[in-house]
C-alpha cells in the first residue's frame, strides 16, 4: 500500500530505478533533485546571484534559518498585546492574511487566482492543515502549559521523518537521528521548568495533532515543490481569522495594543511564513521541522529581555544544545564532502 501512495505521492519518481542506479548525488531524499532548479552547486559566471549558486540544501538552511529567527518575536509580541486570546489570534491571522495576500499580488498581480486553482488538491490540503494546525495550537495553549504544548509539537522532527520514510521511502542519514535526539533533549531540557504534572491530557493530545498536521504539511511542501504554496497557507490563515471571527471573537484593541499587533501580523509572521515555505520546499520535513524547534528555545530569551520574564539556566543550556545541534547537522555534510577525495571518470 505504501509502495503505491508513494507512487501517488510521487508519480515521476521510480524508487526502484533509484535504488538500484549508481550513486548519483543528484538522488537525495527520495527526489530526483536534478529535476529541479538551481539543486546543485553551479559556479556560475561572474554577475549570478550568490543565492542561485549555493546548492539547494544550503538555501533550504537559509530560507527556513531566516524565516525561524522572524519567528521568533512571536510570543514576546503576543504578551505585549493586552486583549485576551481569541482576540489576539483573530487579529494575528487576519493581518497575515492581509499582508500574504499583498505580497502575492505583488509577485503575480491578475494571475493570482489562476496560480491559486494550479495548486489544486495539494493546495487545499495545506490550506486545511494550515488552519486546522492554528486552531489546535490554540485549543492546547489554552487546555495545558506552554512549555507541556512546546515539548510534545517539539516531537515534529520525528513524525516527518517517520512519515517520509514510510510514505515515500526516504532513507533518514543517522546524523539526522542523532541531532532530532539532541534538539529534542535540548527543548526537554529548556522547558523543564515550566512542565506540570497532572493533567487532563487533551492540550496535550491536541499539541500532539499540531506536531502531526505540520509535519504531513511540510512533508507535502516538500514532495510538491513545483507548486508555489504560500497561497495555501495565506487562505488557511484567513479561513481561521473568519472562523474565530464568526465564532464571536472581539475585534476590540486597546490604543496600545495596535503597535506590537501591527509587528506581529504584519512583519514577523508573514515574513517567517513566506521564508518557510521557501525553505520547506527545499528541506525534508524532517530537517525543516528540527529547524523550528530553534524557536521554541530562542522565544524565552528574547521574552526575559523585553518583558522581563523569569528564565532559568535550564533555558540557556537548552538553547546552547539546540543551536549546537543544528549547526553540527548543518555542517556535517560540507565535512564528508571535503573529506572525501573527488575522482573524475
Amino acid at each position: 500500500m505504501t509502495g503505491a501512495l508513494r507512487q501517488h505521492l510521487l508519480p515521476h519518481y521510480d524508487t526502484e530505478a533509484a535504488a538500484t542506479a549508481a550513486p548519483d548525488s543528484s538522488i537525495k531524499d527520495g527526489v530526483d533533485h536534478e529535476k529541479l532548479d538551481g539543486c546543485r552547486r553551479v559556479d556560475g559566471p561572474p554577475g549570478v546571484s550568490a543565492w542561485g549558486a549555493l546548492s539547494e540544501h544550503h538555501r533550504g538552511l537559509l530560507a527556513m534559518f531566516a524565516g525561524v529567527a522572524c519567528m521568533i518575536p512571536d510570543g514576546t509580541l503576543i504578551k505585549l498585546i493586552s486583549a485576551n486570546a481569541e482576540s489576539t489570534a483573530a487579529w494575528r491571522l487576519a493581518l497575515t492574511s492581509i499582508t500574504l495576500l499583498l505580497v502575492l499580488l505583488v509577485r503575480y498581480g491578475r494571475s493570482l487566482m489562476w496560480h491559486m486553482r494550479g495548486m489544486g488538491r495539494w493546495g487545499v490540503l495545506v490550506c486545511l492543515l494550515t488552519g486546522l494546525g492554528n486552531t489546535l495550537f490554540t485549543v492546547a495553549v489554552k487546555l495545558t502549559t506552554v512549555a507541556n504544548a512546546l515539548l510534545v509539537i517539539a516531537t515534529a522532527s520525528f513524525w516527518a521523518a517517520l512519515m517520509s520514510r514510510v510514505v515515500l521511502g526516504t532513507p533518514i542519514k543517522c546524523r539526522t537521528w542523532v541531532a532530532m535526539f539532541a534538539v529534542f533533549s535540548g527543548v526537554a531540557l529548556s522547558v523543564g521548568g515550566g512542565l506540570r504534572g497532572p493533567s487532563s491530557g487533551i492540550g496535550e493530545f491536541c499539541a500532539l495533532g499540531v506536531a502531526l498536521l505540520g509535519s504531513t504539511r511540510r512533508t507535502v511542501m516538500r514532495v510538491h515543490s513545483g507548486i508555489d504554496m504560500l497561497p495555501a497557507v495565506m487562505l488557511g490563515n484567513l479561513t481561521f481569522a473568519v472562523g474565530l471571527a464568526l465564532g464571536g471573537a472581539s475585534m476590540a484593541l486597546h490604543a496600545h495594543d495596535w503597535v506590537p499587533m501591527f509587528l506581529l501580523g504584519s512583519v514577523c509572521i508573514p515574513a517567517a511564513l513566506v521564508l518557510m515555505t521557501i525553505g520547506c520546499s527545499l528541506l525534508p520535513s524532517a530537517e525543516s521541522s528540527l529547524m523550528l524547534c530553534l524557536e521554541t528555545v530562542s522565544s524565552p530569551i528574547l521574552a526575559a529581555w523585553v518583558v522581563h520574564d523569569p528564565v532559568s539556566n535550564q533555558t540557556w543550556i537548552g538553547l546552547v544544545v539546540v543551536v549546537g545541534a543544528l549547526v553540527c547537522h548543518a555542517a556535517w555534510p560540507e565535512a564528508i564532502a571535503a573529506a572525501v577525495p573527488q575522482t573524475k571518470g
